[in-house]
């Protein structure tokens, strides 16, 4: 992700989530007239809004309250507000797209450590494979003449 140079058009990158220890958020959803409490995982989180699934139907610019629930970390709950900007139904769920209406700064600045937090670990893990695999990728063997050779396999 390249801010101006990539066909994103999210101005921040979105971190995305698993349902492990370490990168999971339970969203806990609420209609603005309160007749619909669900439970979710984010698929992707990002400053400016995340992704869930669910098998309940909204529309697109309903409004939702959502709490957030950091499982694994030291991030306190947060209370969003969000509005559905797209939805694709892929049975028997919908996948939805919502943008943050309403954070509170505190949350943002929380928010923005947890996601830098992850990327980097992201990121560090990545650069670590990539020195196991070309350690363990070269192959020394021997030429006719008796003198090491070393081959590199990517």
């Amino acid at each position: 992700w390249i801010p101006g140079k990539s066909p994103e058009r999210r101005q921040f990158p979105r971190l995305d989530l698993s349902r492990d220890y370490n990168q999971t958020i339970i969203v806990r959803i609420e209609t603005e007239d309160k007749s619909k409490s669900i439970k979710s995982f984010a698929n992707n989180i990002g400053l400016r809004g995340l992704c869930f699934e669910t098998r309940s139907e909204f529309k697109e610019r309903e409004i939702l309250n959502l709490r957030l629930f950091f499982f694994g970390d030291k991030v306190p709950m947060m209370r969003i507000q969000a509005q559905v900007i797209w939805k694709k139904s892929e049975p028997p769920v919908n996948r939805y797209g919502v943008a943050f209406t309403h954070l509170e700064e505190k949350d943002k600045i929380e928010l923005n450590r947890y996601i830098e937090s992850k990327i980097e670990e992201v990121e560090k893990w990545v650069v670590e494979r990539r020195k196991f695999f070309i350690k363990s990728s070269k192959i020394i063997f021997r030429h006719k003449q008796n003198n090491p050779v070393t081959i590199c396999i990517f």
